[in-house]
């Protein structure tokens, strides 16, 4: 995942450490550009069985928290991040 993660962005080295030290228990993940600036990855985690969210500037920086959108997921669920202009965006 980290190998994917690291291509879609153009070979950007996302700085933070909770994708490197967690990325084996992601059960989906997903990516969207809001802008050619910023962007935005969810996932589902089966450690804390959530989905959350981090909105990335494209030189790594996040501009977000880590956001739980869903803490009532399993091994089943998947996400889809889907950009509605440069603010909004729905996860789900």
């Amino acid at each position: 995942m980290k190998l994917c993660i690291f291509f879609l962005l153009g070979g950007i080295n996302l700085t933070n450490p909770y994708f490197y030290s967690r990325y084996s228990a992601f059960l989906d993940i997903s990516l969207g550009a809001l802008d050619n600036r910023t962007f935005v990855i969810a996932w589902v985690d089966n450690v804390e069985d959530d989905i959350s969210f981090i909105v990335y500037d494209t030189n790594g920086t996040n501009l977000t928290s880590t956001v739980d959108v869903d803490e009532t997921v399993d091994g089943n669920s998947r996400v889809s991040v889907t950009a509605r202009n440069s603010t909004h965006f729905a996860v789900s």
